[in-house]
């Protein structure tokens, strides 16, 4: 199969890869910090603590935490792009606003509504009690509503604190283009440090509100992607020049990640490591040489043009293939028992979430679909043969 049939329907000419193989970076360790956390709690098999503490794969998942903060960072690029473009008058709210509809919304919608019928036909749930649960995972509210992620669909919490930023993107970025570009970047950097220290010091205080999973304690990932889609405008980062040296930081990055796992650091101090290797890890994607040959790699851009199904379904089906798989193969070994829910429920999950992309999310991708589906339906009309003449 030629994968490039499979990538992500743009309506733009300015396609950049490396933006899908960083989405790939972000939704494989999500993936892989989910399928493990149900092989340890939720697959009835028993490890012994002492050889989990020991065993590299295990602690490994500690550094899978980037997956969805990268996310964030690419969504802050990405939205702000159409706003800072210098050779495009910005899109209209309303258009911008239909727009993240047209395209987000039935996938998500279908999604949980999925998940609410599997959670009632395979895993015993009470109806009428989930019915509140759906309301607000539908209407994005379920964080402030509850307290807690999506009784759905987990992994929905990290998308209602994407809304929150859709909605306030256009705002933020045009309050930051009226600013000298000295004073947009002393602006945001001071910002981005501003709400690395609301989510270390601030987060337990607004959970007593339920404002802890919200764009309050997340907005500073968001302006790591603004920040250098700041940059991008001024010179693109595809147009750079790649260096080796690029690929040396790639390297560097990674124990930032997780940096009080290497050595004890101040909670501050961890966190403003982890923000500086999501940004080192997205500009090296672009600036090295072998990081950025990986990323412009057609299997990992269009992997990752499908994230969005990935990361809608792979939560919940793995839980329930896992329902199966768990009965064929128990070892007692995490890490011999993780290849092998790997290459079964894993595989299962991914092909499910591949189906649904080519099936569902992809067709939305083309802004005229709705027109498209009135059409095949046969809704459209000729506006002359309906008026009296």
């Amino acid at each position: 199969m030629n994968m490039l049939r499979l990538k992500r329907i743009t309506n733009t000419t300015s396609f950049l890869p490396e933006i899908d193989a960083l989405r790939f970076v972000a939704i494989m360790p999500v993936f892989l910090l989910h399928l493990g956390t149900y092989l340890i709690e939720h697959s009835g098999a028993s490890y012994d603590q002492e050889e989990l503490n020991g065993n590299l794969l295990y602690n490994s998942r500690s550094f899978f935490q980037i997956g969805v903060p990268l996310f964030y960072a690419i969504s802050g690029f990405i939205l702000s792009l159409p706003f800072i473009n210098v050779n495009k008058p910005a899109p209209k709210y309303k258009k911008y606003v239909v727009r993240r509809l047209t395209r987000l919304e039935p996938p998500y919608l279908l999604c949980m509504i999925a998940c609410f019928l599997g959670h009632i036909l395979f895993f015993g749930a009470d109806m009428y009690d989930y019915l509140a649960h759906l309301a607000a995972s539908l209407t994005y509210t379920h964080n402030i509503v509850y307290g807690h992620w999506s009784a759905i669909n987990p992994v929905a919490w990290t998308l209602e604190i994407e809304v929150q930023f859709y909605l306030i993107a256009p705002f933020l970025v045009s309050m930051l283009n009226k600013l000298q570009q000295n004073a947009r970047y002393i602006t945001i950097s001071l910002s981005i440090g501003a709400f690395i220290a609301i989510e270390t010091y601030g987060s337990s205080y607004l959970s007593a509100f339920h404002l802890d999973r919200t764009i309050l304690t997340k907005l500073h990932y968001f302006l790591i992607g603004i920040l250098l889609c700041y940059f991008h405008r001024e010179r693109p980062w595809n147009t750079r020049p790649k260096s080796f040296f690029w690929d040396i930081v790639a390297l560097l990055a990674l124990p930032l990640i997780n940096l009080h796992y290497w050595i004890p650091v101040h909670p501050l101090l961890d966190k403003t490591a982890f923000v500086l290797s999501i940004s080192l890890i997205i500009v090296s994607s672009f600036c090295g040489i072998v990081a950025n040959k990986v990323a412009r790699n057609p299997i990992i851009f269009t992997w990752g043009g499908m994230c969005y199904s990935i990361y809608l379904f792979h939560y919940i089906l793995i839980h329930l293939f896992g329902k199966f798989t768990s009965q064929l193969h128990q070892s007692g070994v995490f890490t011999i028992d993780f290849i092998f829910h790997l290459g079964t429920t894993g595989v299962a999950t991914m092909l499910a979430c591949t189906i649904y992309y080519i099936f569902l999310e992809r067709p939305c991708m083309d802004p005229q679909w709705p027109k498209k589906l009135k059409n095949a339906l046969g809704l459209s009309y000729n506006k002359a043969e309906t008026e009296p003449g």
